[in-house]
């Protein structure tokens, strides 16, 4: 008969969780709506500022950071 002696601590835990995430069709699908979903609420936040405010300096330079914001996001999140 064999006897196995594991240990698990919380970090396994973690890892199996994370390993799900990125190999399940569910959790695939989870985490690419949540890539679109932080440059769609940069898109509408610069479309609400474009209707209360026309500065068009304003919008420019809000369009840069949200556009770098957006791009950073998409790249970096796994």
């Amino acid at each position: 008969m064999f006897e196995f002696k594991i240990t698990l601590n919380d970090d396994d835990y973690l890892l199996f969780n994370q390993y799900h995430l990125l190999n399940s069709p569910t959790g695939k699908r989870s985490l690419m709506n949540f890539k679109i979903i932080i440059p769609f609420i940069c898109l509408m936040f610069a479309v609400v500022i474009f209707i209360v405010n026309h500065d068009f300096k304003l919008l420019l330079i809000e369009a840069i950071v949200l556009t770098t914001l957006s791009i950073l996001w998409a790249c970096y999140s796994k």
